[in-house]
């Protein structure tokens, strides 16, 4: 059995052990929030997997599910469409894909920008901790604005806009009607099989 010891992060057998049910002061449970960028990676690739099964890797480290991500809803964002927005952009299409360290630190000021997700000071910190925090604000800032004023005249102005707001809406709705299944067990904290893991991280 192969246990990866990020902090507070196991993956022992594909499944996914978390000491934490809720995510700091949100009071969001793990598993919505990471069955909701799950949702909208299938949203963006058109596709039905469970990409959260490498969802760390894949954001914190090589940062190309965090770009998909953020590039995807921007247009959410007042300053979508700015000079600024564009020379991110424009920053980010020119980086050369082996700087990875330059990359995150592009998508997460990108987020900043347009969504002012400033729960991630140190760019340093590839901690499974400030990965939730990232997307739990995030998160908290997208449900804002979708209850917004400024939703509306975003939606008239911009066809994609209102597009991409049926769909993240969707996704919304899905994460409050949904049940756990079988085929989410993965998300859910066990504190039976944390103790497994441990124990058999101990033997070897």
């Amino acid at each position: 059995m192969k246990i990866f010891d990020f902090p507070s992060f196991h993956i022992a057998t594909n499944k996914h052990i978390y000491n934490e049910n809720t995510i700091f002061s949100y009071g969001q449970h793990r598993s919505d929030l990471l069955k909701w960028t799950n949702r909208l990676l299938n949203k963006i690739l058109n596709s039905k997997l469970i990409y959260i099964k490498d969802f760390y890797l894949k954001t914190w480290i090589d940062s190309s599910y965090l770009s998909l991500i953020i590039k995807y809803l921007c247009p959410f964002s007042l300053k979508y469409g700015t000079t600024e927005y564009f020379d991110y952009l424009k920053q980010l299409e020119e980086l050369n894909p082996i700087n990875k360290q330059q990359h995150f630190e592009l998508c997460l000021s990108l987020s900043n920008y347009c969504f002012n997700t400033n729960s991630i000071n140190d760019f340093g910190d590839r901690t499974e901790k400030s990965l939730l925090r990232f997307f739990s604000d995030l998160k908290q800032n997208i449900l804002f604005i979708l209850k917004s004023n400024h939703i509306g005249k975003l939606t008239k102005t911009n066809p994609y806009t209102k597009q991409l707001y049926d769909t993240v809406l969707e996704t919304t709705n899905i994460e409050h009607s949904q049940t756990i299944n079988e085929d989410d067990d993965y998300l859910i904290y066990d504190e039976d099989k944390q103790q497994e893991s441990i124990n058999q991280s101990e033997i070897f």
